[in-house]
């Protein structure tokens, strides 16, 4: 369900991979009315689809379990926060990914995290008073 304040869009979706669309609609809809570019839309897209999918896969979470999300411009560009009850797990300490040699020698997955570092300004991570991992991710304008 969102709920759209001035500039800013939170969200309350399931844990889960099926969310992931919810989440990119009511996105792309926040960003159109904020007068944002195809450019930006579709990066944001891109790594917000990352961060959700990236709790549903890993977070460990019972099928009743949230994900919040909350995009909000700002003066660096756009702020896209992700809140999960998953353990704790900060982003920005996961290793860079080694380049398979061949083909043969690649793995599917493991590349949204670098996805993510390559479209980013900053990146953030906390966990809450509360017992919850944000992860926040500012992009370019």
């Amino acid at each position: 369900m969102p709920a759209e304040g001035g500039g800013a869009l939170r969200l309350s979706l399931s844990a889960t991979l099926a969310a992931v669309g919810e989440a990119q609609a009511a996105l792309r809809d926040f960003l159109g009315a904020q007068g944002a570019g195809t450019a930006l839309i579709f990066r944001a897209e891109l790594v917000l689809e990352e961060m959700v999918a990236n709790v549903a896969r890993h977070a460990q979470l019972p099928p009743e379990a949230r994900v919040t999300v909350l995009a909000e411009m700002v003066e660096q560009g756009l702020r896209l926060v992700t809140e999960d009850a998953g353990p704790a797990f900060d982003p920005r300490n996961v290793a860079e990914p080694t380049v398979p040699k061949s083909l043969e020698e690649a793995t599917p997955g493991g590349l949204g995290i670098k996805l993510i570092r390559s479209m980013a300004r900053a990146m953030d991570y906390e966990r809450t008073p509360a017992g919850e991992n944000r992860f926040a991710v500012t992009l370019a304008a």
